[in-house]
């Protein structure tokens, strides 16, 4: 199976290296010093078991791939328009794209470029960083994809990929209600990612003060009304279930938004804590915390984004 990998950070290039291990062949889409690394000396995967390095095509030109079977995409969300629009000619009419991306809107946003029925929504549970350019360091998580077709069916397509990943050794599981998946992760990472950058403490930190922890749960239950409101099937125990799998998760996380606040990096705000409050304008449902993040963590991300085209000007 041809499957291109775009967007090869920490999440796609931990699970693509495994792909790329098993025998499938993998095309990396990178940019700048990462993707000078893959091509010179192979992408290296470092996770809590094992070391390897896999020596794949990588390049920065999609112009350069093959039509690829199977797309699994996993840029950052604030970059999913170009990216899309770099897949456009060279999408083959059989191509499945696989979306791991943050938050719960992916499907709809890359499909409203690339057309209805081409998108097979997942989710992934890892914690991966890039720790230099080439090396993908895996430091936690089930390393978990959960996928399944927006109409719950078991297509031929999704049994293919579902092969694939299966052959890479990837955990997986198969839902028939992937959106009720997605929002199940979106309680905790909306959690994560907004309280983690506001006070740039790790996740033990947080529950450990009675201030914090309070924020971090009123965030889940903000998040939880938003998606009832919105019509998804969460049980009542959802919230619950977010907390007490919380506190049994690595004391010394961070949130991969964290991570890129410390570095000065674009941030997924919009995609997270933004889309709660847009979902709560709409429903008239109430969710001040994740208003306050919002309020606090957005002027970040466009500072980023300035610095970003100031440099490449």
């Amino acid at each position: 199976m041809k499957i291109l990998v775009m967007g090869s950070g920490a999440l796609g290039g931990y699970f693509g290296g495994m792909l790329a291990r098993s025998g499938q062949e993998v095309t990396f889409f990178a940019r700048g010093a990462h993707l000078q690394a893959i091509q010179a000396h192979g992408l290296r995967v470092e996770s809590t078991d094992e070391v390897f390095t896999v020596r794949a095509t990588a390049t920065d030109r999609p112009l350069e791939v093959e039509k690829p079977d199977f797309v699994l995409f996993t840029v950052k969300t604030y970059d999913t328009l170009p990216a899309c629009e770099a897949l456009i000619p060279i999408l083959g009419p059989q191509t499945s794209i696989l979306t791991l991306q943050n938050g719960v809107n992916s499907r709809e946003n890359i499909e409203a470029v690339l057309g209805r029925g081409k998108v097979i929504p997942g989710l992934a549970y890892v914690e991966s960083t890039i720790a230099s350019p080439g090396v993908v360091r895996q430091l936690g998580g089930p390393r978990k994809i959960v996928l399944g077709e927006s109409d719950g069916s078991r297509s031929n397509r999704l049994l293919r990929i579902m092969k694939a990943l299966g052959g890479a050794r990837i955990p997986i599981e198969v839902s028939e209600d992937i959106r009720r998946e997605l929002w199940r992760k979106f309680l905790f990472i909306c959690a994560l990612a907004g309280v983690t950058c506001v006070t740039r403490l790790t996740l033990g930190e947080i529950l450990e003060s009675a201030e914090t922890k309070w924020a971090f749960e009123e965030t889940i239950r903000e998040t939880y009304r938003a998606g009832l409101a919105d019509g998804v099937k969460l049980d009542g125990a959802a919230v619950q279930r977010t907390l007490e799998v919380s506190s049994r998760m690595n004391r010394e996380m961070k949130s991969s938004m964290q991570r890129d606040l410390e570095l000065g990096r674009r941030l997924e705000i919009d995609a997270l804590n933004g889309t709660v409050v847009r979902l709560a304008a709409k429903y008239r449902v109430e969710a001040p915390v994740n208003r306050c993040i919002y309020a606090f963590v957005k002027p970040h991300d466009l500072l980023a984004m300035r610095t970003h085209r100031a440099n490449a000007a």
